[in-house]
């Protein structure tokens, strides 16, 4: 996570700058400076933003462990759907693959880039990154009109941010397509499930189960086998998928050696269901303000 939100910062930086005058520009650049003065202040604490890198580091660390184990070897579920027949989800499965390309450095570490931020989380960040270069030398302002510049540049930045672009929204677009087409079942979750592919597999969920991707995500991911196994049955998924995923994935997901998982599967009612459905339907940030104002009503 810090790994990608410094390097998040230093591209926001180095956009900016490249928008203002050379004399203004120090002569050493001072990322660490930077992003230490950004996060001493708490303008880097933003919700969406430490949302989004810590879904980005669950999808990497479960990638990258199940990839270790012996005799794993994940393939893209992704790259066979670029040559198939349907011409939109295949244009949708490229525009993934692209995306996710873009989403790795040099040395094929994660990367997350602004358009996958939310417009509020992106201003935020831009305008945070922006003031904090004011601070320093030789950039250093001193009056009105240079403040203005400054911002005019992130303004500048701001106006090329196209949420559009994001990886989970080209991701979401892919999975409503192939469900669409009729292609979201059972067969596909235990292949995406065979591959580790965390990414498509918490959106296959989401669009199965008819609630946001975050939401999703934030059960999934919760090291709790209550949340995860009602995601399933909200997602109409079977036993057997079920059980696929607690075999195959259930310790990196933190579920350990939970033997009554299954049996947790097959214990809610519908009443549970249609109550967890209402609650998961809930945008995200409700939430964590009802739960940080001490109401528990429908919570999982």
């Amino acid at each position: 996570m810090t790994a990608m939100l410094h390097r998040l910062v230093e591209d926001v930086s180095v956009e900016i700058q490249s928008r203002l005058p050379r004399e203004w520009l120090p002569a050493n650049e001072d990322h660490a400076g930077l992003i230490d003065r950004l996060s001493g202040s708490g303008l880097l604490d933003t919700d969406s933003l430490m949302a989004l890198l810590l879904r980005r580091a669950d999808e990497e660390r479960i990638a990258t462990a199940f990839n270790a184990r012996p005799g794993s070897r994940a393939v893209s579920i992704i790259q066979p759907l670029v040559s198939g027949e349907d011409s939109q989800v295949a244009a949708a499965a490229m525009s993934v693959l692209i995306a996710r390309g873009r989403r790795r450095d040099r040395y094929g570490q994660p990367l997350v880039e602004l358009d996958d931020l939310s417009p509020e989380a992106a201003a935020l960040l831009v305008h945070a990154v922006a003031a904090a270069l004011c601070e320093r030398k030789p950039l250093h302002v001193s009056n009105s009109d240079e403040e203005e510049a400054v911002c005019n540049a992130a303004n500048a930045l701001l106006e090329r941010h196209d949420p559009a672009k994001s990886l989970d929204r080209l991701t979401a677009e892919l999975v409503r397509l192939l469900d669409e087409g009729g292609l979201l079942d059972d067969g596909l979750a235990r292949l995406v499930i065979d591959n580790a592919d965390m990414g498509v597999l918490r959106h296959l969920l989401a669009r199965r189960a008819a609630i946001d991707p975050a939401n999703a995500a934030a059960e999934l991911f919760s090291g709790e086998s209550r949340r995860i196994m009602l995601l399933l049955r909200l997602a109409r998924v079977s036993r057997e998928v079920a059980g696929h995923l607690f075999a195959l994935l259930g310790d990196l997901l933190g579920l350990g050696a939970d033997l009554h998982a299954l049996a947790i599967f097959d214990s809610f009612t519908e009443e549970r269901l249609a109550i967890a459905r209402s609650w998961l339907g809930l945008d995200l940030n409700f939430k964590h303000a009802l739960k940080a104002l001490g109401h528990g009503h429908g919570t999982l």
